[in-house]
């Protein structure tokens, strides 16, 4: 027999019946340690194995479920689920004989002039670069467009109003969950949630009873869904602040996820919108068709001459109140 063995104290084997206190006592003591030295192993191992599958669990949530706010969301979260890019051209013949039919109306003529003359003031006096001054050119421009359409529409027997709604708020937060599937991957989901306001929002809405009050009196409808509920949603606007993490293109996502949200929570057959920062703009509009989003974006458009303004203009009032035929095509 080695040293070792010689050593090695021989465990007590005796029925607990025949040991005294003291040994009784001493055999519970180490099978307390024992048993303690045991858990604490398996404490151990439990913890290295929810690390492990923990990060596992995590990456797998990840390619199953993509979470986002509206104003985080990137071009790569559209693609992966399946949100489809297409152009829509504008045809420029169609677009100039429009501008020339509607400044045929004196009451347009002399409004789009006052636009031009107000538009040439701002520039001189107000520093375009920051948002409140690019804004101050937008909310110019919507101005004038619902003066424009307004003068189109006092023939009708029934008046129409024009409203401009800057800062709704679309969605209030998590209860407006957005969840939007791929198409035909089973994964993955992209959810989307608020709060997320629009910078402008225009609606058309029958000048009748108290809607006007509702819509633009302090204390009136404010919320989407009352707003909606007496008004036709024209489109939205996302300004476009300049800033050096941020370029024109880059606001693009959170817009087509606001589009979506009022798309697939009104259960509107499309939804048009616009990016601007005041001088150049960009139109879309997005549909649905069986389960696939599919948004339609213009080039970007400049307004440098009064035949660019008037342009402009035109188009506003088409995305507010789609009546022409043949001003885009969408491919």
């Amino acid at each position: 027999m080695s040293p070792k063995s010689k050593n090695t104290p021989q465990e007590d084997l005796r029925p607990s019946s025949e040991l005294s206190e003291d040994e009784l006592l001493q055999r519970v003591m180490k099978d307390v340690k024992t048993l303690s030295s045991l858990v604490k192993d398996l404490r151990k191992q439990h913890n290295e194995y929810r690390i492990v599958f923990g990060a596992k669990l995590h990456a797998i949530q990840s390619m199953l479920v993509i979470e986002r706010i509206f104003s985080t969301i990137t071009a790569e979260d559209l693609r992966n689920v399946g949100i489809v890019k297409k152009h829509l051209a504008f045809q420029s013949d169609e677009v100039t004989t429009s501008a020339a039919n509607m400044m045929a109306n004196p009451g347009v003529e002399a409004e789009m002039q006052d636009l031009r003359s107000r538009i040439q003031r701002i520039y001189g006096r107000v520093d375009i670069d920051h948002p409140s001054g690019s804004r101050m050119i937008i909310e110019a421009m919507l101005l004038s467009m619902t003066e424009i359409l307004s003068i189109s529409t006092q023939a009708q027997r029934s008046p129409m109003g024009f409203a401009i709604l800057p800062g709704i708020k679309i969605a209030q937060g998590f209860e407006d969950e957005v969840k939007i599937d791929h198409p035909t991957n089973l994964i993955p989901q992209l959810r989307l949630t608020g709060p997320s306001n629009v910078d402008h929002l225009v609606v058309e809405y029958k000048d009748i009873k108290d809607h006007k009050e509702r819509l633009l009196s302090p204390g009136g409808s404010k919320d989407i869904d009352s707003v909606l509920e007496i008004s036709q949603l024209g489109f939205f606007i996302v300004q476009v602040k300049s800033g050096p993490n941020f370029t024109f293109v880059s606001y693009i996502p959170e817009a087509v996820g606001q589009a979506i949200s009022l798309l697939t929570s009104r259960n509107l057959p499309e939804v048009r919108f616009c990016l601007t920062d005041g001088a150049i703009w960009m139109f879309f509009i997005l549909k649905r068709q069986d389960q696939t989003f599919m948004y339609y974006q213009s080039a970007m458009r400049f307004f440098g001459h009064a035949a660019q303004l008037r342009q402009t203009i035109v188009l506003l009032c088409e995305w507010l109140r789609p009546t022409k035929a043949g001003l885009y095509t969408l491919e």
